[in-house]
């Protein structure tokens, strides 16, 4: 470290030498204090700290890819992520990127993951891939922030074509699901009260009504119970199902359902304690009743459980529910979801509103041309 120098000022001045910027010049740290003491001791807890940060970036370029996979997870644990966005980064750090794990970040090419993505392309969703690349990308940006993937070429994902549903659907699937107690109870949960398969899993007794709610409407009174919708359950990088939040924070919602619906599942489970499961088949045993379901029912390949939920929305729809009414029931994030989800059903409502307009203003307009007629 330079000598400490005494101004003309009576104060202390120490110079470090930083190096020599593009033009050639040369480049000083100052430290200015009224003692010589002072002046040092500024200048050396800076110059240890400036070190500090060296070092600590030339360990983080050291890091393989593996390793700075392996920190990032271990932010997201301690950050809170979902046990199931965890488990979703777990297996891509294990499966997707094999060949650039015992790399260190800072050999990693922009050319070496688009071959990747290219070849990714070949034998996988552009779903899967695309989750693939923003993992990666976010591991990189932390820790090869001088990266450049700006220029990184990935599919978009194809908009889900629109499914049109049956309207036997529900008595079809519903009267096949019966032998399984558990199973029909998710299908009608789902069906009946637009619940994901996560949130149902999580319902307690105590979530839902023991007695009917009677509401007035159009001025008729109608029974209704109550859904409490407030926690989700997933599985976690530990292979066990765990609570936690709804999947957004407007998740958190109650859903009214006529009290048939709850008539239906008093008789086939009695009540237990509140803070009991209602349900004991767990998320991950659904697909393989659903798919021997879908064979007897003949349904298309591609008809998942999920779509179960699509329908209600769809029948939701075409009764004529607002775009803000759906996202409460259904308990999207935003209303852009629900309208980018169910357009289609919004155009076709609005069409038949413009025909029963339309319709009215026909009605009205022969009153009074018939009107007109008898006076002339």
């Amino acid at each position: 470290m330079a000598n400490a120098k005494k101004l003309s000022s009576g104060n202390w001045r120490i110079r470090i030498f930083l190096g020599t910027d593009k033009s050639g010049h040369k480049c000083y740290k100052s430290f200015t204090a009224p003692t010589k003491k002072q002046a040092e001791r500024e200048a050396t807890q800076w110059q240890l700290a400036h070190e500090k940060d060296k070092d600590d970036n030339n360990k983080q370029k050291e890091l393989t890819v593996e390793e700075a996979m392996d920190s990032f997870l271990d932010t997201c644990r301690s950050q809170g992520y979902s046990p199931s966005t965890i488990c979703a980064y777990l297996s891509i750090r294990n499966k997707s990127f094999p060949e650039l794990l015992p790399l260190e970040v800072s050999e990693v090419t922009a050319h070496q993951i688009q071959q990747i993505i290219n070849a990714h392309m070949m034998s996988k969703k552009i779903k899967t891939v695309r989750n693939e690349y923003y993992f990666l990308k976010k591991v990189m940006f932390i820790y090869a922030p001088d990266l450049d993937l700006r220029r990184i070429i990935i599919a978009r994902k194809p908009k889900p074509k629109k499914r049109t549903f049956d309207e036997s659907l529900p008595d079809h699937v519903l009267v096949l699901a019966r032998e399984d107690v558990d199973f029909y109870l998710y299908c009608n949960f789902v069906l009946s009260a637009s619940l994901r398969p996560s949130e149902t899993f999580a319902l307690t007794w105590g979530d839902i009504s023991k007695e009917p709610i009677t509401i007035e409407c159009d001025g008729s009174l109608t029974q209704y119970g109550r859904i409490s919708i407030t926690k989700a359950s997933v599985y976690s990088e530990n292979r066990e199902y765990v609570l936690k939040d709804t999947k957004t924070a407007a998740g958190n919602r109650v859903n009214y359902v006529d009290w048939s619906f709850f008539e239906d599942l008093y008789s086939l489970k009695p009540r237990g304690k509140d803070d009991e499961q209602i349900l004991s088949l767990k998320p991950n045993q659904i697909g393989y009743r659903w798919n021997k379901l879908k064979k007897r029912a003949n349904l298309p390949e591609n008809f998942v459980f999920y779509d179960l939920r699509h329908y209600f929305a769809t029948d939701l729809a075409y009764s004529g529910a607002s775009e803000e009414e759906i996202r409460e029931t259904m308990g999207h994030s935003s209303i852009t979801v629900t309208h980018d989800h169910y357009i289609e059903m919004f155009k076709k409502n609005k069409i038949r509103s413009n025909e029963k307009m339309a319709q009215k203003i026909r009605e009205r307009m022969s009153h009074f041309m018939d009107t007109g007629k008898k006076n002339i």
